[in-house]
């Protein structure tokens, strides 16, 4: 009866073949005090000081963490909400976290530099690629193993794709006048 409703409350993500009875028991007594609100663990974040950014993606919470006595960003923390591991990821030379971005692959960031740095969410390998110019990481963002940069030039915009599995990147650029652009043409 026991592992019948285990397996209805986790919806088949907990594989219970084999388990013996003191898993069950143990599952059931984080159930029971998730439900009466009384977690049998908890995890605090402070991002006051100094102000820090956070974003979940699937199951892990990434945020920026300040370090040292300057308080300046120099680390992603990356916590799994279903595991409960905590991870920390860093740049190779203590560069400060610029922008921050995810998807359900990947996480990075854009120091103030033109070096990028990209880690795989599964297996934690860290991958770095470079921009001819810091300006295009004025805005940066990933979509599954891919990582978009864009620059709003004078005359145009420029953007840089990489490709985090082959690691090759291309850019192009998008005129002002452009139906993809939905703002007007600077004068």
């Amino acid at each position: 009866m026991l592992k019948k409703s285990l397996e209805a409350w986790y919806g088949g993500a907990l594989n219970l073949q084999g388990a013996d009875y003191s898993l069950y028991e143990s599952k059931a007594k984080h159930v029971h005090a998730f439900r009466h609100g009384e977690p049998n663990g908890h995890f605090k974040i402070d991002l006051n000081d100094p102000p820090g950014y956070m974003t979940l993606v699937e199951d892990t919470l990434i945020w920026s963490r300040a370090s040292g006595l300057d308080r300046t960003a120099r680390t992603i923390c990356l916590f799994n909400i279903t595991t409960w591991s905590l991870h920390t990821l860093n740049g190779d030379a203590r560069e400060e976290i610029g922008r921050i971005f995810a998807s359900d692959k990947l996480v990075g960031f854009a120091p103030s530099g033109t070096v990028c740095y990209v880690w795989s969410l599964e297996s934690r390998e860290k991958r770095r690629f470079r921009v001819p110019s810091p300006e295009l990481f004025q805005s940066v963002t990933c979509r599954g193993n891919v990582v978009a940069c864009a620059a709003c030039l004078d005359a145009h915009v420029l953007v840089y794709i990489w490709d985090y599995c082959t690691q090759q990147g291309r850019s192009f650029t998008i005129s002002f006048d452009s139906p993809l652009l939905a703002y007007p043409t600077p004068e």
